[in-house]
């Protein structure tokens, strides 16, 4: 697989610009760690991205492809109250693909944010427990070009979310779909 782990006194990344990439996992951990796809095909089994005590996490998509054939991750973690850390998928250009989608904001925020390109899963599943209170949000923001994400009542595409935080918001290009609890 492919690991960036890093801590408070270090930086650890990646940068794909051609070419492809196949492995079975990508671990994405705290601190000054992030992945910039900008152009070639990243393809893996699971994407895990997750903030915690030493920061955040960050996995930039310019362009390219980025095909997750299970679960994509996105987890927010703290230090505490006061030292919260986002885990962020930023598309900004590409295709992303994944089996399902998982925004975990119980110890942090989880955002995915998608300005261009096209995003494709089966499930997305945003939750918050809220361990911080108002530190804790899902965000899925400025979703522009779901062009492969479907509103419709069963099969593939269908987003299921359960137990959403206050701030979960999918915009789509008719409208918006707002999530409470």
């Amino acid at each position: 697989g492919l690991s960036l782990v890093s801590d408070g006194n270090s930086a650890a990344s990646y940068f794909q610009s051609g070419g492809t990439n196949q492995t079975t996992s990508v671990v994405v951990e705290e601190g000054s760690a992030q992945i910039t796809l900008n152009g070639g095909v990243l393809a893996d089994n699971d994407v895990d991205l997750t903030a915690g005590y030493y920061g955040q996490a960050n996995l930039l998509q310019n362009g390219g492809a980025h095909m997750i054939a299970n679960a994509l991750t996105i987890a927010g973690g703290a230090h505490s109250a006061q030292a919260v850390s986002p885990a962020t998928y930023t598309l900004n250009g590409g295709t992303l693909s994944a089996r399902f989608i998982e925004l975990d904001a119980d110890q942090g925020d989880s955002v995915f944010v998608q300005s261009e390109g096209a995003a494709s899963a089966g499930t997305v599943y945003a939750h918050s427990v809220g361990y911080y209170s108002a530190h804790n949000t899902v965000g899925c923001h400025r979703v522009r070009n779901p062009a492969s994400m479907s509103r419709r009542r069963g099969g593939p595409g269908v987003h299921k979310v359960r137990r959403p935080s206050p701030t979960c918001r999918l915009a789509l290009p008719a409208g918006e779909i707002e999530l409470t609890r």
